[in-house]
């Protein structure tokens, strides 16, 4: 079970922040101001999926299986072409800019705001018993 974590830094960015920064160059190119808010949020649950999928596999959370499980889905023939290009530019994304990050997502949610724009909120968590 994933704990939420304590006190951030003040100086630390949010993990919301982060994770729109580590999935910016899919999340550019696959939300669109048109875009239905089900594909948005299809398109953010991927981002996520990914970046769990990687920070669990680390020594902090000793969970690599959630990693493998990705890596092996991506590696069946029916996993479209599309697809294991995101996954694999994310995953080199993570390992170059994100690795040092420790927090996992918790709970996330996209919404559209009354002037047309997207939030997008996520909690950041650490592995149990973990402290900075």
């Amino acid at each position: 079970m994933k704990t939420k974590t304590p006190g951030k830094s003040p100086n630390e960015p949010k993990i919301s922040e982060t994770i729109l920064d580590f999935g910016e160059p899919f999340l550019s190119k696959a939300i669109a101001e048109d875009t239905p808010v089900m594909v948005v949020r299809e398109v953010y649950q991927l981002v996520v999926m990914v970046w769990n999928a990687h920070v669990t596999a680390t020594p902090r959370w000793s969970q690599p299986q959630f990693l493998e499980m990705l890596r092996q889905q991506m590696r069946q023939p029916e996993a479209p072409a599309e697809a294991r290009q995101i996954v694999d530019m994310l995953s080199r994304r993570w390992q170059e800019k994100f690795a040092h990050v420790p927090y996992a997502v918790g709970e996330w949610h996209v919404r559209i705001r009354h002037d047309h724009t997207l939030s997008f909120y996520c909690d950041a968590r650490l592995p149990p018993n973990a402290s900075l």
